[in-house]
């Protein structure tokens, strides 16, 4: 019996090409991730940030479960897509300045540590684009899952707060910590942050005013509670800020509402409160002469370092290495 071999020729188009090449088990596994996984991680992002018992497990537990995961899948279209954005090149770029600033700051022998650092904000960098691209309808409520998660995390600090419940109440401020926040300074940072996107959620249209005018001033009178200057700064910053960029659509009654708010919470606290109103107004400008008269120093010493910093790590020659105008 005699067989027939017939060859038939397979032609494979540019366009078929590319779509065996993008149907890979690899690629497969990146839009898996993209799609999926990036949500999830940055909730357990925040998860760590604010609930982590031990600031260190938490650094290390982001860095092997979350940056590392969002850097190893990255892709050339991602990073074609990245480059494509003036924000991130600029970011780019001051990463790298930070990076070789070690060489100057005399903390070379901590390079690796500063380059962990740094891969780990990168690390959520791309967490967050591949959930604005991939899943854009949960971006958008990125806002409202951090409030949530600051929400439980300021119960928790004002259960553990023990000077606040007092009836001579003097402030350790110093006592109030959790998760990666282990300082009162931090920890109003990141009041104000949380202060500002609750405030940025009650002009949107969906949004029900009267609850997120609420989480504001709770977020807002625990910041005047933790006596951070700095964080004090931050929302009154933001707050001009919010409203001078968005002033196209914010309504009068919200802000009449919200600023009634303000005074009403503020005027409260003093009254139950005096003696905190009286520690912070004796701070004041504590400290803050001190901070630009090394400006001044530095300034007069070295013009070189003051334009380039003394890099990455706090360097011995920095006068103030706590509180510094140049990069430290």
């Amino acid at each position: 019996m005699k067989v027939s071999c017939v060859v038939v020729p397979i032609i494979i188009r540019e366009g078929s090409l590319a779509e065996l090449i993008q149907s890979s088990p690899l690629n497969k596994f990146r839009e898996t991730f993209y799609t999926h996984w990036s949500w999830w991680l940055l909730l357990l992002t925040f998860a760590l940030t604010f609930f982590s018992p031990d600031r260190g497990d938490a650094r290390n537990l982001y860095r092997l479960f979350i940056a590392l995961p969002a850097l190893a899948m990255i892709s050339t279209p991602v990073l074609n897509s990245l480059k494509d954005i003036k924000p991130v090149r600029w970011f780019a770029v001051l990463s790298l300045f930070f990076l070789l600033s070690v060489l100057w700051s005399g903390e070379i022998k901590s390079f690796d540590n500063h380059l962990l650092r740094i891969l780990a904000v990168w690390g959520l960098v791309l967490l967050l684009y591949y959930i604005s691209v991939y899943r854009p309808e949960m971006f958008a409520r990125i806002d409202l899952a951090m409030a949530c998660f600051g929400l439980v995390w300021l119960v928790l600090i004002v259960a553990d707060w023990r000077s606040l419940w007092r009836a001579n109440i003097i402030y350790n401020i110093t006592s109030i910590s959790r998760g990666v926040f282990t300082h009162h300074l931090q920890v109003g940072w990141m009041l104000a942050v949380l202060s500002l996107l609750s405030l940025q959620r009650i002009f949107r249209k969906d949004s029900r005013t009267l609850l997120w005018i609420l989480v504001t001033l709770v977020f807002f009178i625990i910041l005047i509670f933790a006596q951070a200057r700095g964080g004090l700064l931050v929302f009154f910053a933001g707050v001009i800020a919010f409203f001078f960029v968005g002033k196209s659509y914010v309504n009068t009654r919200s802000i009449i509402m919200l600023t009634a708010g303000l005074f009403l919470t503020a005027g409260v606290s003093c009254m139950f409160y005096p003696e905190m109103f009286l520690r912070l107004l004796e701070r004041g400008a504590s400290g803050r002469f001190i901070i630009w008269q090394n400006w001044y120093d530095l300034w007069q010493g070295d013009v070189i370092k003051l334009i380039f910093g003394h890099g990455l790590g706090a360097s011995t020659e920095n006068i103030n290495t706590e509180h510094n105008t140049v990069i430290a």
